[in-house]
């Protein structure tokens, strides 16, 4: 993996993962300065610490033989790191949700703390975290006897797991920590919202554009905690690729309606919002010749650059 000085765009290291295999999605530990990247059924950690004897070299990762790691989520207050994860092999699937120690200083560093067990057959997909409710949500998609699927919520404090009920098959989980409320993309290309205060399903709200694909499920949902707003990103190829604008605001009259749907490159699989600066960035595949980054005005909805690459573009963060 290449570490970037973002100050002069220039490589600075280069770290070598302990594991074998690609790896598709990142998160930094904004607290700790670690970086986690999802590697099969490993998570590669790069030491982020200025002052650390290890900086910028990969530490020993995290393994699972047997797991199949599909989302990540931290808890920085807490220091916790969560994964969401199934087994590989003869049926039943069985899903894990994963609590890791993640504060450097803690004696059980980087040790499992705990492994939850959804129902059998009931894989689990993407996780979210609110640090102020202590609340963690993932989505799991039924597969076989007994499996269940929707929005489960689990207590931070008491590990109990709870299905939100009237929620459906859903991939992808992002949680608005301002207005304590949680998205979700979900099967029949619908996004679930639900009320955190209460846990219960506020709408499913349909989207016009192709959001459920399996392959990068991970990194098509967005959220803009300032002003509420919900952006949710399309998969499709054979017609133009979109950023769907979704209202998250409780006190506006749109709340929970789509507002309008951008259009960017085809394949899209990442998108990222910068609050600050009220922007949104988007990956494509397809378009922009071929590769390339579209930069949306959140105030506007309107596409302010197109940046061509000359190589897949995946993750933003």
């Amino acid at each position: 993996m290449a570490v970037i000085d973002p100050n002069t765009n220039a490589i600075v290291a280069v770290a070598l993962s302990p594991t074998s295999g690609g790896t598709d999605f990142a998160l930094v530990n904004q607290s700790t300065g670690l970086v986690y990247m999802r590697q099969q059924s490993n998570i590669v950690v790069i030491d982020g610490r200025s002052a650390s004897a290890t900086f910028n070299q990969a530490l020993p990762s995290l393994s699972f033989p047997g797991y199949a790691i599909r989302s990540l989520a931290l808890d920085e207050t807490r220091g916790l790191l969560y994964m969401t994860s199934v087994t590989t092999g003869a049926p039943p699937v069985q899903g894990h949700i994963l609590i890791f120690d993640a504060n450097p200083v803690s004696a059980t560093f980087h040790q499992m703390l705990h492994d939850i067990a959804t129902p059998a057959n009931s894989p689990t997909l993407g996780i979210a975290v609110n640090p102020l409710t202590n609340k963690i949500y993932l989505g799991t998609q039924g597969n076989g006897p007994g499996g269940l699927s929707g929005i489960f919520v689990l207590d931070g404090a008491t590990l109990s797991l709870n299905r939100i009920a009237g929620t459906v098959p859903s991939l992808e989980v992002e949680v608005n920590v301002t207005s304590n409320l949680v998205y979700a993309t979900s099967n029949g290309n619908r996004l679930t919202a639900v009320d955190g205060a209460t846990n219960t399903l506020l709408a499913l709200i349909p989207m016009p554009g192709l959001i459920t694909s399996s392959l990068s499920f991970s990194e098509r949902l967005a959220i803009n905690g300032i002003t509420g707003r919900v952006y949710v990103q399309s998969s499709d190829v054979l017609s133009p690729g979109k950023v769907i604008v979704v209202d998250g605001d409780r006190s506006s009259s749109n709340f929970n309606t789509v507002l309008t749907a951008i259009t960017v490159g085809r394949d899209s699989n990442s998108i990222l919002v910068d609050e600050g600066l009220n922007r949104i960035l988007t990956t494509s595949i397809f378009d922009f010749g071929t590769y390339g980054t579209t930069i949306i005005d959140g105030a506007t909805n309107a596409v302010i650059a197109t940046v061509p690459a000359n190589d897949w573009c995946f993750d933003t963060q």
